[in-house]
């Protein structure tokens, strides 16, 4: 009985840990996508703490093998904004990343006011997700909406970072602040964002997980 009880308290506790690990992934400007395996967002988490680099290797290679999939389902979702998303992902393939950059950005703030009424990178943004967080009955989907409901570098104020700061920041890109954001790595990253949305939001729609989805993360996390 203490062996159930014990393995009980670790899977009521689980997702709190991927809330955890989902959270340091975001701060380091990766946000889940449904084509992750859930066994590695705790492993990831781990990483992150020593070997921060090897996880940006890692998520990249995920997201530039799914590459084609990602822009697919931003295409079907969204056909409205289908033209913008060949034209940012072509210039992505091109290597034309100060290009792409902006037009992800700008194209993940546009899909989240069209879901919320409210910009993404702006403060908005905290209400409107802990709102919809609060009718999530799936604990799974809860932490995975969690990082947008805390202060990340994505979206954070530029006079809060320091000099050193080399990551994926959207009032610097947009404003002209920083020249040098302009490489593969952040242009994934951007890439990781929009492919989140286009889960979480098309999920919200549907009120229930794609079997794709449901085949990546299991049965057991739902929404109603």
């Amino acid at each position: 009985m203490a062996t159930l009880r014990r393995l009980h308290r670790w899977l009521e506790e689980q997702p709190l840990r991927d809330q955890k690990s989902l959270t340091k992934l975001a701060r380091r400007g990766w946000f889940l996508g449904p084509r992750m395996p859930v066994a590695a967002i705790p492993q990831l988490g781990r990483a992150l703490e020593d070997t921060p680099n090897d996880v940006d290797v890692a998520v990249g290679q995920h997201v530039r093998r799914h590459l084609d999939d990602i822009e697919a389902a931003l295409i079907e979702t969204y056909p409205h904004r289908s033209h913008l998303f060949q034209e940012a992902f072509g210039a992505h393939r091109e290597c034309w990343y100060s290009l792409s950059i902006g037009a992800f950005l700008e194209q993940a703030d546009g899909i989240f006011y069209d879901a919320f009424g409210s910009l993404l990178f702006t403060k908005g943004r905290r209400g409107a997700v802990s709102a919809f967080r609060s009718e999530v009955t799936g604990r799974f989907f809860q932490a995975v909406l969690y990082p947008f409901t805390v202060d990340t570098p994505l979206w954070v104020h530029t006079g809060t970072l320091d000099d050193t700061f080399e990551g994926l920041n959207r009032h610097q890109v947009l404003h002209g602040l920083k020249t040098d954001y302009n490489t593969e790595l952040n242009s994934l990253k951007a890439i990781s964002l929009l492919d989140n949305l286009v889960w979480v939001l098309n999920t919200s729609a549907d009120g229930c997980w794609s079997a794709d989805t449901a085949s990546t993360i299991g049965s057991s996390h739902t929404r109603r």
